[in-house]
């Protein structure tokens, strides 16, 4: 009975032993408290610098995340876009782009069953006004003669520059796609030393650095050929990687990085050396990839493929992310109990992604 009693106080003797001696799990990152909420479907988000803007329904709200910022952040509400007037409908943000000192913004206006028109909007941080850029272009299904209309416009950001370009328009039911090329892409630069920029043959846009364009080039039929070539802002051809024909011809944005080229196209995120299926909502900043998969927030570094996730996001209907100095921004829609749309913003501090995986 004795020996029995001394085993026991042993065992946990030496379990306390290890207990102090044992260094402490590092607790999982845990998600802040949004950073503001506002009422509306997401429809758009994007960041630069201490910058960051969400679209909801047709307004955009732009404010800033610099280190220290509390919750509920002051914003400005973006002006100039033609769904102030109350007479104007069926608008929506369809997409959004910041520079280091414009937003651009492409709005889809619904024509009922029959048609869409879009146009681009561009003005300065961080409320505008917003301006038309170029003209409307769009389909309609009940002028066979004229399906389609007007060049599409192509928008890419990244490196505080905001890159334009016209394109064949490929919407609509039609075999020949109206605005065909005529034999040099032009391509205007926002943020940059230069206003603009013209390359030899057709091209359209894929991604910026803020010093090189990801260029896509263009078939007879306005489709991507399966050709990528990297070109300087004065519009030289540069080091361009290799990536497969395939998977430039299904490439749909891109992100230009000093450790490598990430595209993202039809089945994923492809990057050198790497590939990441099921995969369209991603960002890329610091040498690395942050990207949503279900509701986790994950990260991969571009030289070498490591991926861990960093946290856990709140079920959403949808969700969005960008990133900027501040660190990375999730964009989340959720529905309340009256069947009403919200959408919080959360930031989640660059320290907090280099604890889980480091650049280097």
């Amino acid at each position: 009975m004795k020996q029995k009693s001394l085993l026991v106080a042993v065992t946990v003797a030496v379990t306390a032993l290890v207990s102090v001696a044992s260094p402490a799990q590092p607790a999982a990152p845990v998600l802040p408290g949004p950073t503001f909420t506002v009422e509306g479907a997401l429809r758009g988000f994007a960041a630069a610098g201490s910058f960051v803007a969400v679209a909801v329904d047709c307004d955009i709200f732009v404010t800033t995340l610099a280190r220290g910022t509390k919750p509920n952040a002051r914003r400005a509400r973006v002006r100039g876009l033609p769904c102030d007037d109350p007479e104007s409908e069926g608008y929506a943000v369809y997409d959004l782009w910041l520079g280091r000192r414009s937003l651009a913004t492409e709005l889809v206006q619904a024509e009922g069953p029959h048609g869409a028109e879009h146009s681009v909007w561009k003005g300065r941080l961080p409320s505008g006004p917003l301006r038309l850029l170029g003209e409307e272009w769009g389909w309609r299904d009940d002028n066979p003669d004229e399906p389609s209309y007007g060049c599409a416009r192509v928008v890419v950001a990244g490196g505080g520059v905001v890159a334009t370009t016209e394109v064949p328009n490929l919407l609509g039911d039609t075999t020949e796609p109206t605005c065909p090329s005529h034999g040099t892409t032009a391509i205007a630069l926002d943020g940059a030393v230069r206003a603009r920029t013209t390359v030899q043959g057709s091209w359209t846009l894929l991604a910026t650095d803020g010093k090189r364009l990801v260029l896509s080039r263009l078939d007879n039929q306005g489709r991507p050929a399966g050709q990528l070539s990297l070109h300087t802002l004065d519009g030289k051809p540069t080091t361009t990687p290799r990536v497969s024909p395939g998977t430039v011809k299904g490439a749909r944005i891109g992100w230009l990085a000093p450790e490598g080229l990430v595209l993202s196209t039809r089945t994923g995120l492809v990057g050198p050396g790497w590939t990441i299926r099921g995969v369209s909502e991603a960002t890329v900043a610091y040498g690395r990839v942050l990207y949503l998969r279900g509701n986790a927030l994950r990260v991969r570094r571009i030289r070498d493929g490591v991926d861990r996730q960093v946290l856990t996001l709140p079920r959403a209907v949808e969700s969005l992310v960008a990133a900027g100095s501040f660190g990375v921004a999730v964009a989340a829609q959720t529905e309340t109990e009256q069947e009403e749309y919200r959408t919080s913003v959360y930031r989640v501090a660059w320290r907090t992604v280099d604890a889980v995986l480091p650049l280097r």
